[in-house]
């Protein structure tokens, strides 16, 4: 769903884009409805004048069905949005500040670029991807037990007649199994995938707290772990990789960039 987004350039200046029907945008200054001009590759920016005689223009990219990342610039300089703002704070103290403060007004301590300002949001975004993560896992994982427990009663009810010492006819995963043990392995597999997806949530739990202290090292983490679930899963079960294609693209796309962001914040600060 597209959201309407809000940029603070300074005291005088408000911006904010509105999706109306079919998709249609418009773009306002200090709540007022202004011209723009689409431009660029696949007219994906829209162009116009702040009034002041800057020019300003906000860039669509699509991530996916469901979202797309929008960044605006004034005169080539990016502006974090509202929400970006609320979400990005003073690296010494932690402060919130305004678009245009150059210190931060607690400590004093000079604020970084509008560049690395906006890869500081990334990197934000990236973070909190990691607890989505999380979230994600916890829920999949009592929604998989459910069905499991459902599934479970349906192949116990087909094995029912047999006594527990008798064979199973066929080896089962290159094993033998008697009955009574296949019961028992049976009833444990909807505990089996609890138990995976919980370790998992923890994981990324944990990789999400720990982001905070160190973000480039708990992405990458995340990264891996969440690329290795879904490579495990596509080997038991093939079908598995284009189930949930467009949030998994989603995910991985913004941890990518909170690496990229990441890595060039470390380097601005050598």
């Amino acid at each position: 769903m597209n959201k309407n987004l809000t940029w603070p350039v300074d005291d005088q200046h408000q911006i904010e884009m509105k999706y109306g029907f079919f998709g249609k945008k418009q773009v306002l200054l200090n709540g007022e409805a202004i011209p723009f001009e689409k431009t660029g590759k696949g007219k994906n920016t829209l162009t116009f004048g702040l009034g002041d005689g800057r020019s300003a223009e906000i860039t669509i990219a699509p991530w996916g069905l469901f979202r797309v990342d929008r960044e605006m610039k004034v005169e080539g300089v990016p502006i974090l949005s509202a929400a970006q703002l609320a979400n990005v704070g003073c690296t010494q103290c932690g402060a919130k500040f305004k678009a245009g403060d150059k210190f931060c007004e607690k400590c004093g301590t000079t604020l970084p670029n509008a560049q690395n300002r906006m890869k500081m949001a990334r990197l934000k975004e990236a973070g909190r991807a990691i607890g989505y993560l999380a979230a994600m896992f916890l829920v999949f994982g009592f929604v998989m037990f459910l069905v499991a427990e459902s599934q479970t009663s349906t192949e116990l009810d087909k094995i029912a007649s047999y006594p527990d010492n008798a064979q199973v006819n066929k080896l089962i995963n290159g094993k033998q199994y008697t009955f009574g043990e296949l019961r028992q392995e049976i009833k444990g597999e909807p505990y089996d995938a609890l138990i995976l997806n919980l370790v998992l949530a923890a994981i990324m739990f944990g990789l999400w707290r720990y982001s905070r202290k160190s973000p480039l090292v708990a992405i990458i983490t995340a990264l891996a772990v969440y690329g290795s679930v879904i490579v495990l899963n596509a080997i038991v079960d093939p079908k598995s990789i284009v189930q949930g294609i467009i949030v998994k693209i989603i995910v991985i796309g913004i941890l990518i960039r909170g690496i990229r962001m990441a890595l060039e914040l470390r380097k601005a600060e050598d």
